[in-house]
C-alpha cells in the first residue's frame, strides 16, 4: 500500500491526478488507506477517473497485486445518476449509493436517526444470543459486559454521536443479562 500511496502522490504531483482541497488552506486529499483497502478522492472529471483506473492498472503491473474491479464502487457527490452509471461502465465497476458502508461504518447516513445504529444493536443481540447467562457466575457477566460488550460500539462512536435512544437499548440489553434475563424473560434486579 506505501507503493500505491507513492503511485497517487506523484500522479497529482503531477497534475494527472486532482484530488479534493479541503477549505481554509487545508490539505490536498486524494487518497485514504486502510489495511488493503482503498478510497480514491477526487474532483469529478472524466479524465481524473480514467487516471485513477490507469493508477491501478499501474500498481497491478509493479506489484503483481490484482485489482478486483468488480467488487469497486464509483459515487459521486452532486453529480446526475446517468454520469455516474456511464463512468462506471467506462471504468468497469459498479456505481455505487449513499449511504454507503466503508470499514463496517455506514457513510452518508444520518447517524441521528435510530434505525442507523441498528447494525450494532444486532450485533448486541447475536453475542448475546451466544451466551448462557445462567451458566456463568456474576463475575463472569460482568467481565464479558465490560470487556466484550462495551467495546463493541467504540467503533461506532470514533465516527458518529449516538443517540440517547440508542444508548438507552444498547445498556437495557446488557442489564437484562447482568440480570440473568433474555428477551422474552424479565427478572428483578
Amino acid at each position: 500500500m506505501e507503493a500505491f500511496s507513492c503511485i497517487v502522490s506523484k500522479a497529482c504531483d503531477s497534475g494527472r491526478l486532482k484530488g479534493v482541497k479541503l477549505p481554509n488552506g487545508g490539505p490536498v486529499i486524494s487518497h485514504l488507506l486502510y489495511a488493503d483497502d482503498a478510497l480514491n478522492i477526487g474532483e469529478w472529471e472524466e479524465e481524473n477517473i480514467i487516471s485513477v483506473a490507469r493508477i491501478l492498472g499501474v500498481f497491478y503491473a509493479c506489484s503483481g497485486l490484482n485489482i478486483n474491479i468488480l467488487k469497486s464502487n464509483l459515487l459521486g457527490v452532486g453529480v446526475e445518476e446517468g454520469e455516474i452509471s456511464r463512468m462506471a461502465s467506462v471504468v468497469g465497476c459498479k456505481k455505487g449509493d449513499f449511504p454507503f458502508s466503508y470499514l463496517g461504518i455506514p457513510l452518508g447516513a444520518n447517524m441521528n436517526r435510530v434505525n442507523n445504529w441498528d447494525p450494532i444493536v444486532k450485533i448486541f443481540k447475536n453475542r448475546l444470543a451466544s451466551w448462557k447467562a445462567h451458566t456463568l457466575s456474576i463475575g463472569g457477566q460482568v467481565v464479558l459486559i465490560k470487556l466484550v460488550l462495551e467495546s463493541l460500539p467504540i467503533y461506532y462512536l470514533s465516527i458518529s454521536k449516538a443517540p440517547g435512544k440508542v444508548v438507552d437499548k444498547l445498556e437495557s440489553h446488557m442489564r437484562n443479562f447482568l440480570r440473568g434475563g433474555s428477551e422474552g424473560i424479565r427478572k428483578m434486579h
